[in-house]
């Protein structure tokens, strides 16, 4: 079974897009804020995908215990379902 990584030749955070913070809420919790621009080349047709992505984590003496992640995957989906078709096409014989 693939990963989903092995799709990709290359993949990764862009390093000028990233910026985190930390926070203290009113009620004395930590959380941590990760936004930045992931990048990947698709191994098979070398298209290049970019998403932005979310991050946010609580931390209890040192450790996460919740994490949210919001991104938007429906690009990557749509890249990965066109090559799954034009690979069962040509399989396909008449």
């Amino acid at each position: 079974m693939a990963t989903f990584a092995s799709n990709f030749s290359s993949c990764g955070f862009v390093q000028e897009s990233i910026e985190t913070e930390m926070v203290q809420t009113d009620e004395g919790e930590i959380w941590v804020n990760f936004w930045a621009v992931w990048e990947g080349t698709i191994a098979s047709n070398r298209e290049k995908l970019e998403m932005p992505v979310h991050l946010t984590a609580q931390f209890v003496k040192g450790k996460i215990v919740k994490e949210h992640a919001y991104y938007n995957t429906s690009e990557i989906i749509a890249a990965m379902v066109a090559i799954s078709v034009m690979q069962t096409d040509t399989t396909k014989t008449p």
